[in-house]
């Protein structure tokens, strides 16, 4: 079922995402050939594409974490959001990042603050 949340993903398909994940597909899990991303990676890539911001609320709502690194830690969702500079995800992920910021900084805050 992962595999189908990606390709839905990938083919920017809402209605398939919103199937896939109320039949319990896993927001948070990571794909395992390269680059090793989470669904909501894989979503803020398509964002380049034209995809869908809709596509970040789905998985959200279903329970996707803004802070899960990727299989090479080389990037969070908000973290790829913030160096694409794709404002409108960031400000979504961080309205519900409130977590994610209690656990780091204050300079990542300020940081975020600024690009903003």
């Amino acid at each position: 079922m992962l595999m189908d949340l990606f390709e839905a993903i990938e083919t920017q398909n809402l209605d398939r995402i919103a199937e896939l994940l109320s039949r319990k597909a896993d927001p948070n899990s990571l794909r395992s050939e390269s680059p090793g991303w989470t669904p909501l990676h894989e979503a803020i890539e398509q964002l380049e594409d034209g995809g869908a911001i809709e596509t970040l609320v789905l998985l959200l709502r279903h329970g996707a974490a803004v802070d899960t690194w990727d299989a090479n830690h080389d990037s969070t969702p908000l973290l790829m959001a913030l160096f694409r500079e794709q404002k409108e995800a960031v400000r979504l992920l961080l309205a519900l990042a409130s977590g994610y910021l209690l656990k780091n900084s204050l300079n990542l805050v300020s940081d975020i603050i600024f690009i903003m």
